[in-house]
C-alpha cells in the first residue's frame, strides 16, 4: 500500500471538484481564525501516526504504523515507511472545513505530469488541529472527491474512479 494513502494522506492542492470561491466569509470564520500560513507553520516537523480509521481497505499493521513518519519542510512533504514518497502540500485555512491538498512528486519535488493513463496524482483532503494532534481526512485515490467530514468511508465506484476516505490522526515526533 502506498504511504500516500495512509497519509493522505495527508495533508498534510486543489481537488478535482473545485468549488466556487465564496463572496462572503465561510460560516464560523472570524478574524482570529488561523491563516493558512499559520497552519502550515504549525504543521512543520516530523509526525507519526496515532490512529488510522479506514473501511474496506488493507489494514495498516502496528509495525507499519510505528515505522511511518510524515515530515513537512515548508510545503515539501516526505513520508517514510520503508521507502520514501514525496509531495507538495497546500493548505486553505479559510475553507470550512479546512482543506489540505497534496500533489505527489518525485524526490526532486517536481509535480508529476499527467499521462493519458494516469492523471496528476492529487489527493484532496480536509484537516484540523485537535490540540497537539493533526487530523486529516483524505481521498484514498488521486483525483478522488474531497471529504466533507472526518469520517472514514469505504471505497465506492470502479476502476480509477474507486475512492474512499481515510482519516489519520498524527502527533509530532518527540526527540
Amino acid at each position: 500500500m502506498r504511504s500516500w494513502i495512509v497519509l493522505v494522506l495527508v495533508i498534510a492542492a486543489l481537488g478535482c471538484e473545485k468549488k466556487p470561491e465564496p463572496t462572503t466569509p465561510p460560516s464560523g470564520w472570524s478574524p482570529e481564525a488561523s491563516s493558512s500560513d499559520e497552519d502550515l507553520a504549525a504543521a512543520q516537523g516530523t509526525w507519526t501516526i496515532l490512529k488510522v480509521e479506514q473501511i474496506g481497505l488493507h489494514e495498516m499493521t502496528e509495525e507499519s504504523r510505528l515505522r511511518f513518519t510524515l515530515t513537512l519542510n515548508g510545503k515539501r512533504v516526505t513520508t517514510e515507511s520503508g521507502h520514501s514518497e514525496h509531495g507538495l502540500i497546500e493548505l486553505d485555512a479559510t475553507a470550512t472545513p479546512k482543506r489540505a491538498d497534496l500533489h505527489a512528486t518525485g524526490p526532486d519535488f517536481v509535480p508529476t505530469q499527467p499521462k493519458p493513463d494516469r492523471p496528476v496524482e492529487l489527493f484532496a483532503g480536509i484537516y484540523r488541529f485537535d490540540g497537539a494532534t493533526l487530523v486529516i481526512a483524505a481521498a484514498t485515490e488521486p483525483g478522488g472527491p474531497r471529504p466533507t467530514e472526518f469520517k472514514a468511508k469505504a471505497p465506492e465506484g470502479t476502476g480509477k474512479l474507486r475512492s474512499g476516505v481515510v482519516v489519520v490522526y498524527l502527533t509530532k515526533k518527540k526527540g
